[in-house]
């Protein structure tokens, strides 16, 4: 299969239009951004790129918006709205300029607002239309196979961006079954030849706030229960690998992209020449773009709202169980018990809280290719 990449425009109605069609959800839009972001980059578009969104505002107010604002230009008070349009396309910045109108519902009410300069305007058309245009781009939705060419195709770019495009193809996002595609893949295209780990991070806040919990009583003898209510904490960064039970964790004061980026590079020295595939959630702090991965480290997002797929989230729960019902006179004596928690856990106590059935699925689909 060859991923088509953008058609070229063609000469159409004295202006120069292409059209990506296809049905809600194969990525017109993402499609669109690509090809408009590239050519923002490399100034091929001196005269401006103009984004308008087709679907359900007025495109001959956006169009007039853009004009006074990213042009300076003001038409004459006494035109109708039509001929103030065509005002601003005949007063247009110099140099070839592309138009995109996204995820059009009826093209001839938007045909005689575009403009009529065929030397000068480019058209992009987004719609799960079927126009009868010369230059035109059929998207259908990705069967898996061909899913995983596009993901070859796209492993050049960033990590992230890719993982991230990765979460929006519906048919692995949602599936947890498909998780053994996505990791084979992985390790194909980005860590070929390494061995590779299995990974599942986050976070979670520690204080000396008392934590509360059962405690076994005589009959008729309700418990009491002694607690503190300051609220001094710190937040432990960890990662634990559900195969073999191996865990890393550091302690930061805070939970944000500076000291995710810290525990990212501490992980990175501890995994060597290996690699690893680490599963995160989408808290803010994993997904910024000013995050920058480690080479040896490939991130994967589960579902938003989903704390559940996440096998630490009851590593979390086994620590802070046996806090229960203890002080704490600092947050260093706090450190100490958790330091002590961490020693005694055991290889075989981590793979029994973290071994998902579908993770382990997962792990012996990618090893079986």
């Amino acid at each position: 299969m060859q991923i088509p990449y953008f058609p070229k425009l063609k000469q159409h109605d004295s202006v120069e239009i292409a059209a990506v069609e296809g049905m809600g959800g194969v990525g017109k839009t993402e499609l669109a951004i690509r090809y408009s972001r590239l050519h923002l980059q490399s100034h091929d578009y001196p005269g401006g790129i103009c984004w308008l969104q087709a679907r359900e505002q007025d495109i001959r107010l956006q169009i007039l918006q853009f004009a006074r604002i990213d042009l300076g230009l003001t038409p004459p008070d006494d035109f109708d709205l039509s001929e103030k349009i065509r005002w601003c396309w005949r007063n247009w910045r110099e140099g070839k300029t592309l138009i995109v109108l996204d995820d059009v519902k009826n093209y001839s009410n938007i045909k005689p607002y575009l403009p009529q300069k065929p030397s000068q305007f480019k058209v992009l058309i987004t719609t799960r239309l079927k126009l009868d245009l010369a230059s035109s781009l059929s998207l259908s939705v990705l069967q898996e196979t061909d899913a995983i060419l596009l993901l070859g195709q796209l492993i050049g770019e960033q990590k992230y961006h890719v993982l991230k495009a990765i979460s929006r193809m519906k048919s692995w996002y949602l599936s947890l079954k498909k998780l053994g595609i996505i990791l084979n893949c992985l390790e194909e295209h980005l860590a070929s030849g390494k061995n590779v780990h299995y990974l599942c991070q986050d976070e979670t806040r520690v204080g000396l706030k008392t934590l509360t919990g059962k405690v076994i009583t005589a009959s008729g003898v309700k418990p009491t229960v002694s607690v503190k209510w300051q609220r001094e904490n710190f937040w432990i960064y960890g990662a634990i690998e559900p195969l073999t039970g191996k865990h890393f964790q550091q302690e930061y004061p805070k939970l944000n992209g500076n000291y995710f980026q810290q525990f990212l590079d501490w992980l990175s020295g501890q995994l060597g020449s290996d690699y690893a595939i680490l599963q995160i959630d989408q808290a803010p702090a994993h997904v910024s773009c000013a995050i920058n991965w480690p080479e040896n480290i490939i991130p994967l997002l589960q579902p938003p709202h989903s704390p559940e797929l996440n096998p630490i989230e009851r590593l979390w729960q086994f620590l802070k169980k046996s806090l229960h019902n203890e002080l704490f006179p600092s947050l260093q004596d706090l450190r100490e018990r958790i330091q002590q928690l961490f020693e005694q856990l055991t290889f075989e106590q981590i793979m029994s809280i973290s071994s998902y059935n579908f993770i382990l699925e997962a792990l012996f689909y990618a090893a079986s290719y």
